[in-house]
């Protein structure tokens, strides 16, 4: 089963939603506009079930990152991780781990037997024939935890975020500093 289909379909959907904020609100501030991107245009509806290793996944984010730099009129040349700083947006990659972890683990204590069994048994047994099985092992990787850390019923959205500051280093910060000032400067005029 492929999902590239299912992918540039949100994709397509996403870049449309992404436009009509940007056209829309062009002249607000980029702080307001960021916001908007974020509560508008995420709805990413069953991204759960994506397989987290196609590399139709990345496309996605390459959109959601060139509409942040868009929102904040910043070069196409741009890291992502000094993106990531001066928008102080969680990369929409690790978003989409975040709601897929969240709907393992409703799909783990769910009330009815047979959708707590076939989760169970896809993550326990399956393994990497399993999608669950093969995204857990995926966001175990990538949030550097284990299993029973990722399933565990403290693992939240806070988790995510500190993983995303320790990927951050000394040079991306020195460099968000830099284009934070240039913004500055630009938007004083």
């Amino acid at each position: 089963m492929d999902d590239e289909n299912d992918i540039a379909r949100s994709r397509h959907n996403l870049i449309g939603k992404l436009n009509d904020v940007l056209s829309t609100f062009r002249e607000l501030d980029s702080f307001v506009k960021v916001h908007l991107l974020k509560n508008y245009c995420l709805s990413l509806y069953d991204c759960e079930l994506w397989d987290l290793r196609h590399a139709s996944v990345e496309n996605i984010c390459k959109s959601w990152r060139s509409a942040l730099k868009s929102a904040w009129g910043l070069p196409s040349m741009c890291r992502s991780s000094v993106l990531e700083i001066v928008t102080d947006v969680l990369p929409l990659y690790d978003l989409i781990c975040l709601r897929v972890l969240l709907f393992t683990k409703r799909c783990l204590s769910s009330d009815s037997d047979v959708v707590r069994y076939v989760a169970s048994y896809g993550i326990q047994y399956g393994r990497m024939s399993s999608i669950h099985a093969s995204n857990i092992q995926f966001c175990c990787e990538r949030f550097l935890q284990n299993q029973n850390e990722l399933l565990g019923k403290t693992f939240d959205k806070t988790h995510v975020y500190v993983a995303c500051l320790n990927r951050r280093d000394t040079e991306s910060y020195c460099r968000a500093a830099c284009v934070l000032e240039l913004l500055m400067v630009i938007y004083s005029r």
